[in-house]
C-alpha cells in the first residue's frame, strides 16, 4: 500500500518550525532551520508586502526558530 499524495507532500516538506522575528510569528514546514528562515521570509513578505525589503535584509540571527515536531 502506498501513502496518499498529501502524506507524501508532508514528508517532502520535512518538519514544522515556529519562526519568530520581532513581533511576527509564523509556522512553516521545511527540511532545515535555514530553509525555515527562507520560507518564513517568503511568507512574511507576502503578508506584509510593504516590508519585503526590510524582511529580506534582516540577518538570519534575528529569526528565532523552534522545531514543533
Amino acid at each position: 500500500m502506498t501513502p496518499d499524495k498529501p502524506q507524501l507532500e508532508l514528508e517532502k516538506r520535512g518538519r514544522r518550525f515556529d519562526v519568530q522575528v520581532g513581533f511576527a510569528r509564523i509556522t512553516v514546514n521545511s527540511g532545515s532551520v535555514a530553509e525555515a528562515i527562507a520560507e518564513a521570509r517568503r511568507q512574511l513578505s507576502l503578508e506584509m508586502p510593504r516590508f519585503w525589503d526590510v524582511i529580506f535584509r534582516l540577518d538570519d540571527a534575528r529569526f528565532v526558530v523552534a522545531p514543533l515536531d
